[in-house]
């Protein structure tokens, strides 16, 4: 079992509540491997599947979480290799991927050129590198599930009008993709009209004040969406056409 070397706050999170879709994806995970990797966000939300799954029978859980990292910025955290490395230890049946947040940044090109972020360049060459994260994760394992969960609402204007392009793009290469599966924790986090919400009700806080990073009551709002993907049994997602 790896864990990153980490900045960011990890969360307590709260006890489950009842019908917990941990049970549902405890069942579905009884004997695998599963990997959980990404951003900070991915952090906060490792945190509450490690402990929601600890009962799981002989499921090994790994994950890697690094802070401000993303697909835009290989100079600073090359995810490719790092991935490779976790794939390569751990040999998971079942990947999650929280990457996103983070790219909201122009793209080089293997042509030399930029692509600037929101331009159908752009779509195209965040998706290859998306794609590409995929390949890596089946390296060692053709038939790995890949759940990969957006990016969510975000108090920041520019934040919140921008994090809508990161996930369209990856959503549609998820879709593509068979055995990979998107969700969309937009409408998990966010509140009447799909606005930034920081509480759910006025006692119970989502979002940390920046913003940005989750509450404890947000990581398991999270987690609920991430372990309703989990439950779905691998065959399934497996030989659904792209």
């Amino acid at each position: 079992r790896e864990v990153a070397v980490q900045t960011a706050p990890r969360v307590a999170t709260p006890p489950p509540s009842p019908g917990d879709p941990a049970k549902a994806a405890g069942r579905a995970l009884t004997g695998s491997r599963l990997l959980v990797v990404g951003d900070s966000l991915s952090i906060s939300l490792a945190d509450v599947l490690e402990r929601r799954l600890a009962k799981t029978p002989e499921l090994a859980f790994a994950r890697l979480g690094k802070v401000s990292s993303g697909l835009a910025r290989p100079g600073f955290f090359d995810w490719e290799k790092h991935l490779a490395e976790m794939v390569q230890t751990n040999r998971p049946d079942t990947v999650v991927v929280m990457i996103g947040a983070n790219d909201n940044k122009s793209l080089p090109l293997p042509s030399g050129k930029t692509a600037a972020f929101g331009t159908a360049a752009w779509s195209v060459e965040y998706r290859r590198r998306a794609a590409r994260l995929v390949d890596i994760a089946r390296a060692a394992n053709p038939d790995v599930r890949i759940v990969w969960l957006g990016a969510p609402v975000m108090a920041d204007p520019g934040l919140f009008r921008d994090m809508p392009v990161v996930n369209a793009a990856l959503a549609e290469e998820m879709r593509r993709l068979p055995g990979c599966r998107f969700v969309d924790v937009w409408p998990v986090l966010a509140g009447p009209g799909g606005r930034y919400a920081e509480f759910l009700n006025p006692g119970t806080r989502l979002r940390a004040p920046d913003g940005v990073h989750l509450a404890p009551a947000g990581a398991a709002r999270l987690a609920d969406a991430c372990l309703a993907a989990l439950a779905e049994p691998a065959r399934v997602m497996l030989s659904q056409n792209p």
